[in-house]
């Protein structure tokens, strides 16, 4: 899963990854994902072409696309704390753009 994003006003970069690390770090624990990352978009004039509009964007990796479709699920259970947690770093999120993608 991948996604583009800005910050909404008045959220500083540390407490979205620390929202973001809790988040992610507990769908490892629980086997959803096997990886993830958060990075900010750095501008460059050799290597941009076409570059997203949004500042920030993020990953998690999956095994293959079983473990996407569980996570998924996990995710769309509402299930309290799996929940609270998407919640946070999803209040903090703005102009988002999220896709699933796969090996080739």
């Amino acid at each position: 899963m991948h996604g583009f994003f800005d910050l909404k006003d008045q959220v500083a970069e540390s407490e979205f990854a620390a929202s973001y690390e809790k988040f992610a770090a507990y769908l490892v624990e629980r086997n959803q994902i096997i990886g993830y990352r958060a990075m900010r978009r750095r501008p460059n004039e050799n290597y941009d072409s076409s570059p997203p509009t949004t500042k920030y964007y993020v990953s998690m990796d999956f095994e293959d696309m079983a473990q996407a479709e569980s996570c998924w699920d996990f995710i769309e259970n509402h299930q309290e704390a799996n929940a609270k947690l998407h919640r946070t770093v999803y209040a903090k999120i703005k102009a988002y753009s999220f896709f699933l993608s796969e090996d080739l």
